[in-house]
């Protein structure tokens, strides 16, 4: 063991407690600066609310003031480095002493032995040796540097600890904004909630005071809703800048009253009625978004119950239960807090806004103005096949149709503004029934197209009016302002008409009429019929019926002393074409005849034959209509009343003729 050893480690704690205090006092004054630089910066911002880009430049400031101080007061501190010698000299200064330590540490190095005389080496070590033991290093060694700055540095820490207790949110809030958050300092007036179009941008649990930016349809009004507990004042301000303009405007947000606010909840449960009286209601889309803007302030568990009911419909009775329930309970609970309400007129371009209400505000947030989705209806019919031609044009942009019954509507529409949309909906109703139908996106159009699978719905094959309406949600969760409303009519396909006749009405009982017929109708002609009844004669005592004249064509003359039993009636059809293959309308109107042989009928004198003739139109799959032509009477008679008849007519005839004549020469005119 050297005999310094003692010496070595006296000197070198000296040397440590020495360094100890520089650092302590360093740091001390470094940790003081950089508490009253946060003192500062953290009155600045309370006084003056600075924005981020503020509170950069003065923590930027904060920092040039760190380090200013930390070359003042510390730096100095850190910079010092002692050797072992220099602490003997210091020792050998405070102590008055010779340079006995120095050299002895000198001469006790390896090097010494060139120096000099060994015995004085030895000498001196030796000396140095025995007062080591009995010698205090330190003494005139002071803290009192470090103490002072230890206790200004312990009096500002706890004079900050005592704010953060007393002001703990403040504390809170500065921590936040001194790393650039965007929480605001507590105010008397607190903003709780905002709604902008439907939409619940800000909630202070989540957002703080920092609404999130939306986007909002063009050409439609924003509206703000702000919900504020504490210190509730009369009105507050919403300021807006058109971002493209520039331009600044103020609107005015009105505090509404508690019967205001109860009519809106009242608002929503009618609505809830109406949805729950009628299944078809869709409960999502705009529906859901104006319920949700009625409740989800004065009524939140009630919007949470709404956002369940639109994916089952069964939770509509635990709305409205919860919903008359904060009804019922309004008036006791909605005192602590109030609602604020305005509107800004439709706009085209994007803008920022900045809520203020009494001594608190929102930081700026915006609300991109986009289009809406435009969208355009194209119906194309589809007749059923006995109704096709080619020459037939329809408008397809038109929405009020009308349509033959059977007749297939195909339902496509056009995103004609490129939006691409998330879901596209028809609602179609008929007489008995409303129901709605998901279109389908048509992922091979070269525009954003979506169209409607016809099968089991009303529009495969119409049979009776059709109301419908249209309406699509985008990408961004925006509808039609409108929805898209048609209608489609049944449009009538009109019975055949046709008409039979003969040359002569009295004929033999043996003789072979032709008849003939003529048939029109709008679209075709299926099956055609002749039907035949016979009226016989019986025996009562009457020989026979005076012969009908030609021009008496439906009754015969009876004599009125004549007495004659009811004539028993014989019916018999004649198909004169069947069903298959129809008489279409490019072959119409359609002439035919058609020979009745009467002997197998087995007619006498004084019979009479009754001629009817029934046309089917042709309707594809669907039934057609039946017209019956006015009856045709045949009488039977002998040669005689044949001939007679024929006499008769031809009288009839010459007289007609000779009227006729007469008119085109004037003759018998009075002047």
């Amino acid at each position: 063991m050297p005999k310094l050893q003692t010496l070595h480690n006296q000197l070198y704690a000296l040397k440590r407690a020495r360094t100890s205090v520089r650092w302590g006092a360093g740091m001390a004054a470094l940790a003081v600066a950089v508490l009253w630089l946060l003192l500062g910066v953290f009155a600045l911002d309370v006084i003056f609310e600075m924005s981020v880009e503020q509170r950069i430049v003065v923590i930027v400031l904060a920092g040039v003031g760190v380090i200013w101080a930390f070359n003042k007061f510390t730096r100095p501190f850190l910079g010092i480095h002692e050797s072992e010698l220099e602490m003997a000299l210091l020792v050998e200064k405070q102590q008055r002493i010779d340079s006995d330590l120095v050299a002895a540490l000198q001469f006790e190095s390896a090097d010494a032995k060139r120096w000099g005389s060994p015995q004085l080496e030895t000498a001196v070590i030796d000396y140095v040796a025995e007062l080591g033991p009995g010698l205090n290093v330190f003494e005139g060694f002071s803290r009192r540097q470090l103490s002072n700055r230890a206790t200004t540095f312990g009096a500002t820490l706890v004079g900050l600890l005592l704010l953060v207790g007393v002001f703990p949110s403040y504390a809170a809030v500065f921590l936040d904004r001194l790393f650039l958050g965007n929480r605001h300092y507590p105010s008397a007036t607190k903003i709780e909630d905002v709604m902008v179009n439907y939409q619940h941008v800000l909630s202070y649990d989540r957002n703080g005071t920092a609404p999130d930016s939306i986007k909002g349809a063009q050409s439609r009004p924003i509206q703000f809703l702000v919900r504020c507990s504490g210190t509730l004042p009369n009105a507050g301000v919403v300021r807006t800048k058109n971002i493209a303009s520039g331009q600044v405007r103020k609107l005015d947000l009105i505090k509404l009253s508690l019967d205001e606010r109860l009519a809106r909840l009242r608002q929503a449960d009618l609505s809830l009625q109406a949805a729950a009286e009628n299944m078809d209601q869709s409960l999502g889309g705009n529906w859901r978004n104006e319920n949700l803007a009625l409740t989800k302030l004065d009524a939140p568990s009630v919007a949470e119950l709404l956002l369940k009911a639109e994916q089952d419909r069964d939770q509509l009775p635990a709305v409205r239960a919860e919903l008359a329930k904060t009804i019922a309970e309004f008036r006791e609970n909605a005192g602590e807090s109030a609602l604020y309400l305005c509107e800004l007129g439709r706009m085209i371009d994007s803008v920022n806004y900045k809520i203020h209400l009494g001594d608190a505000w929102t930081d700026p947030a915006k609300v991109e103005m986009i289009p809406l989705p435009t969208v355009e209806p194209r119906l194309r019919v589809v007749p059923p096949k006995y109704a096709r031609r080619e020459d037939e044009t329809r408008d397809p942009s038109s929405r009020q149709l009308s349509v033959l019954e059977g007749s297939t509507v195909e339902i496509v529409i056009d995103c004609t503004n490129n939006k691409p949309l998330a879901a596209a909906w028809l609602i179609a109703r008929t007489k008995n029934t409303t129901t709605k139908y998901d279109l389908r996106k048509d992922a091979a159009a070269k525009t954003i197209r979506w169209s409607l699978p016809v099968e089991n719905t009303p529009f495969h094959r119409v049979t009776s009016e059709i109301r419908f309406e249209i309406q699509v949600n985008d990408e961004d969760n925006l509808q039609l302002e409108t929805p898209i409303q048609g209608m489609i009519r049944i449009k009538a396909d009109r019975p055949p008409t046709g008409s039979a006749d003969v040359v002569h009405r009295v004929i033999l009982p043996t003789a072979k009429p032709v008849i003939e017929y003529r048939m029109n109708d709008d679209y075709g002609i299926g099956e055609v019929s002749l039907h035949m009844q016979v009226e016989r004669l019986e025996n009562t005592g009457l020989k026979s019926l005076p012969p009908a004249t030609e021009a008496d064509n439906n009754t015969t003359p009876v004599d009125p002393d004549a007495v004659a039993k009811p004539r028993p009636e014989e019916k018999h059809t004649v198909r004169l074409r069947a069903a298959e293959p129809p008489i279409l309308a490019d072959e119409l109107p359609f002439l035919g005849k058609h020979e009745v042989s009467l002997s197998p009928l087995k007619l006498i004198k004084g019979d009479r034959l009754k001629l009817t003739l029934e046309i089917h139109d042709y309707r594809g799959e669907l039934p057609g209509e039946t017209f019956l032509s006015e009856p045709l009477f045949l009488e039977i008679s002998d040669e005689d009343g044949v001939f007679s008849a024929i006499l008769d007519a031809d009288k009839k005839a010459d007289q007609r003729l000779s009227e006729i004549i007469k008119r085109q020469l004037g003759i018998g005119e009075t002047p």
